[in-house]
C-alpha cells in the first residue's frame, strides 16, 4: 500500500523558504571566498552568523525591527566610505557591498521582494566568482545553486496568496530543524521530484548549448574594470626576501598544469623559470629599478608573441618540432609566466596586455591574475643557457675596476656588492680557498668548484640554523650555519661569484613536478618552488644556469642529468584530471574550438544524411523490383510484412486508450490526465469550433468533468460525437 504523503503547513513552508534563502547566501559566500577581496573577516563573520541563524533562527527573530532599520543606514555609510577610500578600484568594494547586503537580507525579516533580491545577489556572486577564477568548483557551485534557487522561487509562488501572506512572518518558538527536514522528506512526491529533475536537466542542457554557440569574448578585455588586483605568492614577485620562496614549499596545492606533447618531451630535470633578480641588499633580492620601466621593459598588446621579440636583432627562432605546449597557471601564482627555455611563438587565449623584459628573457602580465591563465608555446627549446643581450655583452666586455656606485645600473647590478669591507674580505678568503692555486677559471670550472664546496660544507634544510650576528644575512649564514634552504645556497653562490668578478643573478620558479598518468599531463605544485643561479659566461656570451642546492644533480652546470620523472596515480590523480578536462574543454574553449565543433557536427550530419540517402535509394530499388514482380516468393513475403506492420499500427492506435489507461493507473496520475477525459476534451474543442451543442455535448462534458466514466459508455459517446461532427 502506498504511503500517504504529508502536507506541509503554511508555517512550515515559510520556515523552509527562509532556510533555503539562508543556504543560498552561504553558497554565495563559499564562491566569493576564492577571490582576493580583502573581505575574509566579512565572509567569516557573516558565514558564522548565517550558520547560527540556520540552526537557531529564533535568536534572529527576537531582534527588534528598529534595529534593522538603523543598521541599514549604518551599512550605507560603510559602503560609501569603502568605495571612496578604494577608488579607482571598483570590483572589490562592489563585492564587499554585496556581502554586507546578503548578511543584512538573510538575517533581517524577509518578504517576497527580499527573497527575490537574495536569489539575484547570490547568482551575481556565483557568476562573478566563475568569471574571475574559471574554476572547476564554479561548475559544482552553479549546479548546487540551480535546484536551491528553483526551490526558493517555487516556495515564493506557493506562498504568494495576496497581501496578507506577504506580511506573514514565521513563528520560530516551536522550530526544530531535524523535525522540519523529516516533514519535508515525508511530503516529497516522486512526481514533483521527477518534474524538478527534468527542469534542471533542461536548464543545464540549454546552458551548455548557449555556451557552445555564444561567441568567445575575453571579459577582462571587454570590461576593463572587471578586475581585482592581487598579490603573487611569496617568492614570485619582483621583490624577494630570504625564506619567501621556501615558504611556498609547505603548500602542496597545484601551481600549474602543462599539456605536454609527451612525457619524453620533458628533457632532464625541468626548471620552470619565472623571474631573475639582479639587485641584492643584505638578504633582499629584487629586480632593479632599471628593469622595472622603459627602455628595458616593453608593453605590447598582442595575442601572439614571437620568440625573436626576446632576442637581439629580432633573429628568428627556427622551427624544429612544431610541438605545442599548453600551460595552465593557477590564479595568484605569479604575474610573470614560467618559461623553461627559448621558443618560436607564444599564443594567448585573447589579446593580452603584456610586460616583456628582453634582457633577462621575461614575459609577464600587467597584474597577477585571480583566475587560471592559459597560454600556448610552440616549439619549446629546453635550455640551461640563455643568450645575453648586446647591451649586456658590451657592458661586461668594457668593464674596468674600480667603478663608482653610480654606475650600478643594469646589467652592472649583477656585480654589485653593497656590504662592509669585513664581509668583502671574508668572501675573498672563501674564494681563495675554493679556487686554490688556479689563477683564472672559466665560468663552468668556477661554478663546479663553488657548487662542490657548498655541497661539502653545508646541508639542505627548510629551517636554517644561523648563529651569531652580522649586517649581511647571507654572509652571516656562510660564517656560522651548517644547513639552509635553496635561497641561502643560491644567494651564497651569487655573492661569492660577484666577489670573484663573475656577474650573477638569482632565478626563481619551480623545478621538477609529476606526470599525471590518468590524463597524461604534467603537474607542478607549490612545494616545487625553488631558487637557483644564472652566471654570465663571457666566452660564449650566455647566461649559464647553476643550481648550487644539494641534491639538484651534477655540480658541473654543463652536465644535464637524465630525467627521472615522478608519477601521480590513484584517486588524487583522477580527481585532479577532472580539472584539466575543465581547462581543456571550457577555459580554453575559443572561436577556433567553436569552428572545429561546427565542422565536426556538419561532417556527422552529412554522414548521417548520406547513409539515410543510401538506405532510401536501396529501399526504392527494392520496391521497384517488387512492383515489377509482386507475386514472386520474396515479393509475397515483403507484402505480408508490410500488411502485418499496417495492421499492428492500426491496432495500437485503436488500443491507445487501453495502454494510456494502464500507464495512468501505474503512475496514479491526477484525474485531469485520464485518457478518457483527454479524448472528451479533444471532441469538445471540435464541437466548439463548429458551434455544435445538444445532448452529445452534455455527455462529453460529463465524461470530461464528471466522475470517472465507464470505458464502454465513453466509446459509445465518442462514436456519436464522430457521427455528429461528420453530419
Amino acid at each position: 500500500m502506498r504511503k500517504k504523503l504529508v502536507k506541509l503547513t503554511t508555517e512550515e513552508l515559510f520556515e523552509l523558504k527562509w532556510l533555503t534563502g539562508t543556504l543560498l547566501c552561504l553558497l554565495a559566500f563559499w564562491a566569493l571566498s576564492s577571490l582576493d577581496l580583502q573581505a575574509e573577516l566579512h565572509i567569516l563573520l557573516g558565514g558564522l552568523a548565517l550558520v547560527i541563524a540556520l540552526f537557531k533562527p529564533i535568536w534572529v527573530s527576537r531582534i527588534p525591527t528598529f534595529f534593522w532599520r538603523s543598521v541599514g543606514f549604518f551599512l550605507l555609510f560603510i559602503i560609501g566610505a569603502d568605495f571612496i577610500l578604494h577608488l579607482p578600484e571598483f570590483m572589490p568594494p562592489l563585492l564587499r557591498m554585496v556581502i554586507l547586503l546578503l548578511i543584512y537580507r538573510a538575517l533581517a525579516p524577509r518578504r517576497r521582494r527580499e527573497d527575490l533580491q537574495i536569489v539575484l545577489l547570490c547568482l551575481f556572486c556565483l557568476v562573478i566568482s566563475g568569471v574571475m577564477t574559471l574554476s572547476l568548483l564554479f561548475a559544482f557551485q552553479i549546479l548546487l545553486f540551480t535546484p536551491v534557487a528553483m526551490g526558493v522561487l517555487f516556495l515564493i509562488c506557493v506562498l504568494d496568496r495576496g497581501p496578507e501572506s506577504r506580511q506573514y512572518q514565521a513563528d520560530w518558538k516551536a522550530f526544530s530543524l531535524s523535525h522540519l527536514i523529516g516533514r519535508v522528506l515525508r511530503s516529497l512526491d516522486y512526481r514533483v521530484l521527477f518534474l524538478g529533475a527534468t527542469m534542471f536537466l533542461f536548464v543545464v542542457s540549454v546552458s551548455t548549448v548557449l555556451f557552445v554557440l555564444t561567441p568567445r569574448v575575453d571579459i577582462h578585455q571587454a570590461i576593463p574594470y572587471l578586475e581585482i588586483k592581487s598579490e603573487a605568492k611569496a617568492g614570485f614577485s619582483e621583490n624577494v626576501k630570504l625564506g619567501e620562496v621556501s615558504e611556498i614549499q609547505s603548500n602542496n596545492s597545484v601551481a600549474m598544469r602543462i599539456d605536454a606533447p609527451s612525457i619524453d618531451a620533458i628533457e632532464g630535470r625541468p626548471y620552470w623559470r619565472i623571474l631573475t633578480l639582479d639587485k641584492y641588499d643584505r638578504g633582499y633580492f629584487r629586480m632593479s629599478n632599471a628593469l622595472k620601466g622603459r627602455p628595458m621593459r616593453a608593453y605590447p598588446k598582442t595575442r601572439e608573441l614571437m620568440g625573436r621579440d626576446l632576442l637581439d636583432g629580432g633573429q628568428e627562432v627556427s622551427r624544429r618540432f612544431t610541438e605545442k605546449w599548453t600551460f595552465y597557471l593557477e590564479g595568484g601564482t605569479s604575474q610573470f609566466l614560467p618559461l623553461p627555455g627559448l621558443f618560436h611563438s607564444m599564443r594567448f587565449e585573447g589579446v593580452q596586455n603584456l610586460a616583456i623584459i628582453p634582457g633577462p628573457h621575461h614575459v609577464g602580465l600587467l597584474s597577477v591574475q585571480q583566475r587560471v591563465f592559459s597560454y600556448q608555446i610552440e616549439d619549446l627549446r629546453w635550455t640551461h643557457r640563455f643568450p645575453a643581450m648586446a647591451d649586456e655583452v658590451e657592458a661586461f666586455s668594457s668593464l674596468t675596476k674600480p667603478f663608482s656606485a653610480a654606475e650600478y645600473t643594469y646589467p652592472l647590478t649583477t656585480l654589485e656588492l653593497d656590504m662592509s669591507d669585513e664581509d668583502r674580505a671574508f668572501l675573498n678568503e672563501l674564494n681563495a680557498e675554493i679556487k686554490g692555486e688556479a689563477a683564472s677559471l672559466d665560468v663552468s670550472s668556477y661554478s663546479n668548484l663553488l657548487t662542490s664546496y657548498l655541497w661539502k660544507s653545508y646541508r639542505y634544510s627548510l629551517y636554517p640554523d644561523i648563529g651569531g650576528e652580522g649586517e649581511d644575512a647571507i654572509v652571516n649564514w656562510l660564517r656560522t650555519a651548517k644547513a639552509g634552504h635553496c635561497e641561502y645556497f643560491a644567494g651564497s653562490f651569487i655573492l661569492l661569484a660577484r666577489e670573484a668578478g663573475y656577474p650573477a643573478r638569482m632565478a626563481v620558479g619551480f623545478t621538477g613536478g609529476a606526470w599525471n598518468m590518468v590524463e597524461e599531463y604534467f603537474v607542478v605544485r607549490n612545494d616545487d618552488a625553488h631558487a637557483w643561479v644564472e652566471i654570465y659566461d663571457a666566452a660564449n656570451e650566455e647566461w649559464l644556469r647553476v643550481d648550487p642546492t644539494p641534491g639538484s644533480g651534477s655540480a658541473n652546470p654543463d652536465v644535464i642529468m637524465p630525467s627521472s620523472q615522478n608519477f601521480e596515480a590513484g584517486l588524487g590523480a583522477w580527481t585532479d584530471s577532472l580539472r584539466i578536462q575543465w581547462y581543456r574543454r571550457v577555459v580554453n574553449f575559443d572561436q577556433g574550438d567553436q569552428l572545429d565543433m561546427a565542422i565536426t557536427m556538419k561532417d556527422i550530419f552529412d554522414d548521417i544524411a548520406g547513409k539515410l540517402g543510401e538506405k532510401a535509394s536501396d529501399l526504392g530499388t527494392r520496391l521497384s523490383v517488387w512492383w515489377k514482380q509482386p507475386f514472386s516468393g520474396k515479393g509475397i513475403l515483403g507484402m505480408a510484412l508490410v500488411v502485418s506492420l499496417l495492421v499492428a499500427m492500426w491496432g495500437l492506435w485503436h488500443a491507445r486508450f487501453y495502454w494510456i489507461g494502464i500507464f495512468y493507473r501505474l503512475l496514479r496520475r491526477p484525474k485531469a490526465l485520464d485518457p478518457l477525459r483527454l479524448e472528451a476534451s479533444r471532441y469538445l474543442r471540435k464541437f466548439k469550433r463548429k458551434e455544435l451543442g445538444g445532448a452529445i455535448r452534455s455527455d462529453l462534458q460529463a465524461i470530461r468533468f464528471g466522475p470517472p466514466a465507464n470505458r464502454t459508455t465513453a466509446k459509445a459517446v465518442f462514436k456519436c460525437a464522430r457521427n455528429a461532427l461528420k453530419g
